[in-house]
């Protein structure tokens, strides 16, 4: 199958050279180690995933810090911005990058209230951040197409969220969307627009409300 064997190491040739007879030698060179991590079908558990998983590798990877690379970079805009907007979802623990005072809008979709507020609502506000939650309405909701306005599904997420977590995800979390009521959504965009303003007058103190 193309592998060779020389002494105990064992190499094995490129699939592109196998199959097409091209030996397309590797042209980008970095002089930093480099982590790639995917927590798919690691654990299948949101709160280990990122207490297992994700955060300890993040510390046990400072020492690379010394480099330059685009990680950093990334993680260098979360310290120099003043809001971040998402919808609920497991890209908002960027919410620890951020510096305290910040301000940390998070677009709450049907049945997903307690996620939202027990993974990042509530340490957000531990972590020094001004934290807006904007739950959204039936109709912001790409379910809203889907079922009839008095379905339970629409109008008592909770009781839904009663059957078990694996239903709530199938249809909260793998079937929905949201599509924001820009009018509504605007009054939190002015609050944190003139909070950020009052907070670089110095008008206020970081966690103010």
């Amino acid at each position: 199958m193309g592998n060779k064997r020389d002494g105990h190491n064992r190499r094995i040739r490129p699939h592109c050279e196998k199959n097409s007879g091209i030996n397309h030698k590797c042209d980008v060179h970095h002089d930093a180690p480099a982590v790639f991590f995917s927590t798919g079908g690691y654990t299948g558990n949101l709160y280990h995933e990122f207490n297992d998983g994700i955060l300890p590798l993040y510390i046990t990877s400072q020492h690379l810090n010394k480099k330059d690379n685009r990680a950093r970079e990334n993680l260098s805009s979360f310290k120099l911005g003043d809001v971040m907007i998402g919808v609920h979802g497991a890209a908002m623990t960027h919410f620890l990058f951020m510096n305290p005072g910040s301000v940390f809008i998070q677009v709450v979709p049907l049945g997903t209230d307690w996620a939202a507020e027990t993974y990042y609502g509530e340490p957000a506000g531990k972590f020094g951040l001004r934290y807006i939650g904007y739950k959204i309405l039936p109709k912001e909701s790409s379910l809203y197409d889907d079922y009839n306005e008095n379905d339970p599904i629409l109008m008592d997420p909770s009781s839904v969220n009663r059957k078990g977590w694996e239903f709530t995800k199938k249809i909260y979390l793998d079937r929905q969307t949201v599509r924001l009521d820009l009018r509504r959504f605007q009054k939190r965009l002015l609050r944190a627009y003139y909070y950020t303003l009052a907070r670089k007058n110095g008008r206020l103190r970081h966690g103010s409300e």
